[in-house]
Formats: structure tokens, C-alpha cells, sequence
């Protein structure tokens, strides 16, 4: 059994001290990183220290800091983590979206508006088919529905090429904080394997993490040795205990070399294609909107051009045009170039260059009887503006469902967009309750350690003075 005396008094009050500033000190650097985003509060935990056998039973020797408690929930995190892919994803596809509805909705130089000037000029023409004023107005009317097809169609690729250059950045940025996230779960196993917990390096690696979600969903855990764990949702690990893999990019010959989204092991021994399983956080997003949302638009567009193309040149070949040189009036004349395909041909459309050279070859009239001949020939081109024309759809009301469909999805994408906001929000309000600091509760907190290292230093004190006691009395 341990013997007791005056001095057992003062090293209680010693170690009471000792626990009690080191309390305060983890209080204080809460204080100090309460505007710090992503900190999480941590607390001094108190335990007892070992007692001493007596006659009379257990004496205690007093209180000492076995750790410093980091108040952190990893369902929290994680549930932050899949709200920060959802929100950025859902702004990524709103800010492109916003800008795509611009190629729709803008008639100073959109499509509409260019082919309700292109069919009336075939009207006008209809009233005076012999008209050379008339003639080139259908000509400078059939360039601009060109140039305005042609515009719409560059406006769509050159918002995919900024899509598309952005993806190179996100895939490297991906591979630079899988990196440091692997970097962290070594430094922090070495740090806790000899000091205990590195609170901080944890916290930096859980921020780290959190980019990574904003940039690519993705699936955490924690191994046995306490490593974080980080998959993208397609099942590919980024990292894994102290070993990182990596995304690229390189050109696809199957999407017009657009950029591909290449993952490559750990090891450096397996790179695949992940570009069509990248789902969520701007990457996902991105990806989303330049390989569907863009595609689908451009192919909607070279849908119209080639149908409105081939519309007009059937029924214009149909037609006959003035007499030219003397010469019996001409059919079988194309008014558009001939398209080959649907594909590419808003930006191919161009007017046939017979037609641009001469006028007179317009096909005005239903006969071959004279010059001008009829109106009738202009005025079944100028019908072809009420006509079903393009999936059971007249022009305008094809265009017009278009318009209705990309206001749709910017409608469904602001209702995402406010969605994930107030989600995350709400999710980061949580986080605080649990882990963040509040100014007011580390106040109190200060100072209830505050008393107790007075009250410490008070043992210390009062053993002293009776030791002093103890010490006259022999004298």
C-alpha cells in the first residue's frame, strides 16, 4: 500500500492544473478556429487518475487529460459529402442550361424569327414572280435562315467546347486531392500511432474529401487502420489507405475527340474509360450537359435544317424558273445545297450556288407556259411553313416544342438547384449543432475550467500551508 502524505496533496492539485490549462488550451483553439470552415470543436476528456490502495480503501491522486476528442460524426460528413455532389451538379447544369435557352429564346438572330421572313419572302414573290426585287430578297432572306442555323448550331458547339475544356481541369483536380487525401491517412496513422489523435489533420482531409464530392459523386469509409476510404459510385477507388489513383482525360475518336474521362489505378496498370459512369458533382454535371443535354439540342436543330432543307428542294425542283437567255424557262432546280445527312446540317445548310449566282432560276411558277409564268410554285414553297415537316410538327410549332422543352428543363433544374441548396444548408446546420463551435458554449466552457484551475490552485495553497504548519511544529 502506497503511503500518503502532504506532498500527494500538492501533486493532486499539480496534476489538477496541469489538466485543467490544457483544457483551457483546446478551448481556446476552438475560439480561435470558430470561423474556420470545416473545423470541428474539440473537447478535453477528464479521467481519474490511478488510485492509491489504503487501509481505509482506494485514495484518489487527482485528474489528468487521457485525449482531446474531436465532436465529429462521420454520418454527418458523409451526408455532406452527397449533398455537396448533388448541389454542385444541379448549378452546373442550370448555369449551362441558362445559357443553351439563350440560342432559343433570343429573336433578334434566332431560327424563328429567320424562317418567318424566309416564307414570307416566297409570299411577296408570289405577288410578282417576275420581279428581280423580289428574287433577291428571297435570296438574302434563304442566306440569312443559313447564317441564323449556322449561328445557332456554333453557339451549341462552342458552349460543349467550354464544357469540355473544363473537364481536363476537374479530372486533374480530382487527381491532386486523391493524392493528398492518401497523404493525409499516412500522416495521421504515423501521428496517432505515437501522439494520439491529430484532430486537425483530420479535419483536413475531411475538407479534402468534400471537394473531391463537389467535383465527382462519391462512397466513404474508413478501414481498420482508420484510413479513409473514397470510391466514385461507379465502384473505381481513388484512394485507398496510402495509395491514390488518378483521372485524366484524352481525346474520343467515338465523340467527335471530345474529351474522355480516363481512370488509372493505383498501381498505374489499369486505365479505362469511365466517362459515361461519372455521375454527380461538377464533373458529373458537366458531362452530363455537354454528352446529352448539348447533343440533343444540336440534334434537334440538324433535324430542322435538314427537313426544312429537303422540303424546300423537293418542291422547288417541282417549280419552273424565268426564261434566261432567251431560253425555255428550267426546273429540277435545288434551291438549299443537297445535305447528305441530318447530321451536321445546321452548320453545312447553304443555299445551292446556281441560285445565288442567278436569280432567275427561282422556281416561281408550277408551269414551263412563258416568263414569269404563274405564282402557284411560290406560293406551295411558302406553305411549307404550315406543312408537317419534322416529326409530325409544322416549323414553327418544332421549334417552338424546343423552346418549351429547354424552358422545362431550366424550370427542373432551378427547382434542383433550390432544392440542393436549402438540402445542404440544412445539412450544414446539423454539422454545426454537432461539431461546429459555438462562441457562446466555449464562453461557459471557459469558464467552468476557469473555476476549476482556480479551485486546483487553491489545494496547491492550502497543502502548502500546511506543510508549512507541519514544518514550524518541528521547529
Amino acid at each position: 500500500m502506497g503511503v500518503r502524505g502532504t506532498f500527494t496533496s500538492l501533486t493532486i492539485g499539480r496534476n489538477s492544473l496541469l489538466a485543467h490549462r490544457t483544457a483551457l488550451d483546446t478551448v481556446g483553439h476552438n475560439l480561435a478556429n470558430s470561423g474556420v470552415k470545416g473545423y470541428t470543436r474539440q473537447r478535453a476528456q477528464y479521467s481519474p487518475m490511478p488510485a492509491t490502495l489504503s487501509n481505509i480503501g482506494s485514495l484518489g491522486n487527482g485528474v489528468s487529460i487521457t485525449s482531446i476528442q474531436r465532436m465529429g460524426q462521420s454520418l454527418v460528413e458523409r451526408r455532406l459529402d452527397q449533398d455537396a455532389s448533388d448541389q454542385n451538379e444541379a448549378n452546373s447544369r442550370l448555369t449551362f442550361l441558362r445559357q443553351l435557352e439563350v440560342v432559343y429564346t433570343d429573336e433578334s438572330w434566332g431560327v424563328s424569327s429567320g424562317m418567318t421572313e424566309f416564307f414570307n419572302s416566297f409570299r411577296d414573290l408570289s405577288r410578282n414572280p417576275g420581279s428581280s426585287v423580289q428574287r433577291a430578297e428571297v435570296i438574302a432572306r434563304g442566306s440569312d435562315l443559313q447564317r441564323r442555323f449556322e449561328s445557332a448550331s456554333e453557339r451549341i458547339e462552342t458552349l460543349r467546347s467550354d464544357l469540355d475544356n473544363e473537364l481536363s481541369a476537374h479530372a486533374s483536380e480530382v487527381t491532386q486531392l486523391s493524392s493528398l487525401v492518401a497523404d493525409l491517412n499516412r500522416e495521421i496513422q504515423d501521428v496517432e500511432s505515437a501522439h494520439g489523435s491529430a484532430n486537425d489533420l483530420r479535419d483536413q482531409r475531411q475538407n479534402t474529401v468534400r471537394r473531391i464530392a463537389e467535383l465527382v459523386q462519391i462512397r466513404t469509409h474508413n478501414d481498420s487502420d482508420g484510413n479513409t476510404i473514397v470510391q466514385m459510385t461507379s465502384g473505381h477507388t481513388l484512394v485507398s489507405g496510402r495509395r491514390s489513383a488518378s483521372l485524366t482525360t484524352e481525346p474520343d475518336p467515338n465523340n467527335n475527340a471530345m474529351a474522355a474521362v480516363i481512370y488509372t489505378d493505383a498501381d498505374g496498370a489499369k486505365s479505362v474509360n469511365v466517362t459515361a459512369s461519372v455521375g454527380g458533382g461538377e464533373l458529373g454535371g458537366k458531362i452530363n450537359a455537354r454528352d446529352n443535354i448539348s447533343a440533343a439540342a444540336l440534334q434537334r436543330l440538324d433535324q430542322l435544317a435538314f427537313s426544312l432543307s429537303e422540303a424546300v428542294n423537293t418542291q422547288h425542283r417541282a417549280g419552273f424558273s424565268l426564261s434566261v437567255g432567251g431560253n425555255p424557262p428550267t426546273d429540277q432546280q435545288n434551291f438549299f445545297a443537297p445535305l447528305v445527312s441530318a447530321v451536321g446540317a445546321a452548320q453545312a445548310l447553304t443555299l445551292d450556288a446556281a441560285i445565288l449566282g442567278d436569280p432567275r432560276l427561282l422556281a416561281a411558277s408550277s408551269s414551263a407556259g412563258g416568263s414569269p409564268g404563274n405564282n402557284e410554285n411560290a406560293l406551295e414553297l411558302a406553305a411549307i411553313e404550315t406543312t408537317s415537316l419534322v416529326a409530325g410538327s409544322r416549323p414553327h410549332d418544332f421549334w417552338s416544342d424546343q423552346v418549351r422543352q429547354i424552358g422545362d428543363q431550366v424550370a427542373r433544374a432551378q427547382r434542383d438547384s433550390a432544392n440542393y441548396d436549402a438540402r445542404m444548408q440544412q445539412s450544414t446546420q446539423i454539422r454545426e449543432a454537432v461539431s461546429g463551435v459555438s462562441i457562446d458554449e466555449e464562453l461557459a466552457e471557459l469558464v467552468k475550467v476557469q473555476a476549476s484551475f482556480e479551485a486546483s490552485a487553491k489545494i496547491i495553497t492550502t497543502a502548502d500551508e500546511m506543510l508549512q504548519t507541519i514544518l514550524r511544529i518541528k521547529r
